[in-house]
């Protein structure tokens, strides 16, 4: 696996430090910053370009709803990042915010360490595979994940979790 960038963002101080502790043991991962509030997560963001964010929904001075649309909306930026929202937050209007704005997985905490793993690994694979004999612009801002609707990722994400069909 090429190296990707991972920026973590959560205002509790011991999820940001198990996150960053459980990447940093993988090979062809670099955390390239941590933040615990939105705003200075936004400003890292920008900032490091990372290929992927975890992050939580609820943080102090902007939530994690805020900072994907204020990134999404950004244009400076050569492109977004991809995201997976990491919290306690179960409402199912906070989780449909977030895939409209294009989260590419929603996990509740408490976590597993080797759940947050195979999501970045299945991410991964997922932008290495669409990118796969495709000429890529480096400042096209829609990636094929966003492209999906919100019924084919939920279904994705089911199939994931190992729910059968019927």
């Amino acid at each position: 696996m090429a190296e990707l960038s991972i920026a973590i963002a959560d205002d509790n101080r011991q999820t940001l430090n198990l996150l960053g502790e459980i990447l940093e043991k993988e090979d062809g991962i670099r955390v390239v910053g941590k933040a615990d509030n939105g705003e200075d997560a936004y400003n890292m963001i920008v900032r490091t370009n990372p290929d992927i964010v975890l992050m939580d929904v609820i943080m102090p001075r902007l939530d994690g709803i805020s900072v994907m649309e204020k990134v999404r909306n950004n244009t400076q930026m050569k492109s977004s990042p991809s995201f997976i929202m990491v919290t306690a937050a179960s409402s199912q209007d906070v989780t449909e915010d977030a895939f409209r704005l294009g989260a590419n997985y929603y996990i509740m905490k408490p976590f597993d360490d080797e759940i947050i793993i195979d999501r970045i690994k299945s991410l991964y694979s997922f932008e290495l595979q669409a990118n796969k004999n495709k000429v890529v612009n480096p400042y096209e801002k829609v990636s094929t994940m966003q492209q999906k609707t919100l019924e084919e990722i939920i279904t994705e994400i089911i199939h994931d979790v190992g729910v059968p069909a019927h």
